[in-house]
This record gives C-alpha cells, structure tokens and sequence, in this order.
C-alpha cells in the first residue's frame, strides 16, 4: 500500500483538475470491481446456509454459516440431507445444506449390486430411521447416496420407492417448503459491494484533497 499512497501523493502535486477527474474516472472501475468479488468472499459475508426441517412436526430451522461449517455438518454421519445433485459421484459441494429429520415415510431402499448391474432390495435390511445415521442423502427426489456403503455386496448409490403417489406427493411438497426458506444474498452481497465501493473510493477522495491541500492549500488548480 505504501507505493500506492507515493503515487497519489506525486500525482496530487501535479495533476490539474481536469486530470485529476479522469484519473478518478479510470480508478473507479478496478476499485468497484474489487469491491464486488469482496463482497463474494465468504470471510465477508458468510455463504453458508443451512436448513434443518422436522418432517414429522413440518418445523424448519434456517442459519446462515461459514461455508467450513457447512462442509463439517455436511459429513457428519448423524444427518440425512437432500440434495440437487449427487454429492459423491459429482463431487458437488453446495453453499446451501437441507437436513431432514424424522424421514417416516414408508419407502422401498435399492442398492447397486457390486457384482452385476442390477438393484438389491435392502428395504427389510434397513428401517428407514438408519439413512440418518449413516451420512445418507437423498437427490433428484429417489436417489439416494450414503458416504459409506451399509453392505460388502452392495453399493453406496441406489434409490428410493415411495409405497403410494400420495407420500411421494407429500415428500415433494416437503421438500419444496423446506428448500423456499434459503435466501437470495444477491442484493445483499450487491449492497455490501457498493459500500465497500463508495468507503474505498471516498477515503482516496479525502486523501487525494488532503495531499493537495498540504501542498497547494484551499485553491484548486484549473
């Protein structure tokens, strides 16, 4: 930063004011560029956002958090968690984090055969309450990944089956009411980034007029 305050210092001394106007002109642009990838960082305004809804009790919990707490609460093995995507095949990472507790519907659970390329039905093998303790999620509506496989003859990755349309509605519908409670930060991390712009912009603003205060006095240049 010292070499920067040199040059608006030697600048000040010699520029006159129609100079000095457009140097403003042309530094506004690269400070208000960095002011809107500063507003991005998480360090700023964390990106995180994590919902944690009771499906039983229809209770959801919004929290806005550090994208590394996300990541933690993410792997833990106590949570079931639905997803847009697949976490594992895709190695997808998501600012956002849906955890469901109390997942009660009643289901038909498929795994991959290892050996050949067919599904396995687990549902007698699993009760449904073990997707939340086994760092499962749930994608795309009757996917299914878990972190770790439940069986040596089967995958990790299979699917779902709701027994009745009429759950799988309900499940839907679920999971749309839970996914409206994360927020749109666009305008916020817009707001932060103009504020950011106009504190780095007006402090070279005073500087720049107090350099050239010293040196010339109240009298501008022309």
């Amino acid at each position: 930063m010292s070499f920067l305050n040199n040059d608006l210092i030697t600048c000040a001394a010699i520029l006159n004011k129609q100079q000095y106007v457009r140097l403003s002109l042309v530094l506004a642009a690269p400070i208000l560029l960095f002011s809107l990838w500063l507003s991005q960082q998480d360090s700023v305004f964390s990106s995180g956002q994590l919902v944690d809804c009771d499906l039983t009790n229809d209770y959801c919990y919004h929290e806005r958090m550090p994208l590394e707490r996300i990541n933690l609460i993410s792997n833990d093995p106590l949570y079931l968690t639905y997803n847009n995507f697949s976490l594992v095949a895709n190695n997808y990472k998501s600012k956002n984090l849906l955890v469901l507790r109390n997942f009660n519907f009643p289901i038909k659970i498929y795994f991959k055969d290892i050996n050949r390329d067919k599904d396995i039905d687990v549902t007698r093998l699993i009760p449904v309450e073990e997707l939340e303790n086994h760092s499962c999620s749930i994608y795309l509506l009757t996917n299914i990944e878990c972190k770790k496989p439940f069986f040596s003859f089967a995958s990790n990755y299979g699917r779902i089956e709701f027994t009745s349309l009429e759950d799988q509605d309900k499940f839907i519908k679920k999971i749309s009411q839970a996914q409206s409670n994360f927020e749109d930060d666009t305008l916020i991390r817009i707001s932060i980034g103009i504020g950011f712009f106009l504190l780095f912009f007006i402090s070279y603003l005073i500087i720049s007029w107090l350099i050239h205060f010293i040196i010339y006095g109240a009298k501008i240049k022309s």
